[in-house]
């Protein structure tokens, strides 16, 4: 279990970053201990770094955290050439049609 401030350093996220994506988007619910405090476990930062990739190759942070609620719930990771999961704004054009000139 991570605090907030280990979960910050483990992904490159802001705290203030990871605690505003938890309350807007539900991307994560961290463990609370007695005091309040947020403890995350291995799956939360999985989801965070995820998201957080998503969120740096254009995705809208809305758009990411359904994307990573997406992926965690059905356990795969779609991904196009090269490894990189696919952009939502990126669509490939079958090779019969041709490309305006």
């Amino acid at each position: 279990m991570y605090t907030i401030k280990r979960a910050a350093e483990l992904t490159g996220i802001p705290a203030a970053t990871l605690r505003a994506w938890e309350r807007r988007y539900d991307v994560v619910e961290p463990h609370r201990t007695d005091s309040g405090y947020r403890l995350y476990d291995d799956a939360a930062v999985a989801r965070l770094r995820d998201m957080a990739a998503l969120v740096a190759d254009g995705w809208t942070a809305s758009t990411a955290a359904a994307e990573v609620d997406r992926r965690h719930s059905e356990g795969a990771t779609p991904t196009r050439a090269g490894g990189t999961p696919p952009s939502p704004a990126v669509v490939d054009t079958p090779a019969h049609v041709a490309a305006p000139t």
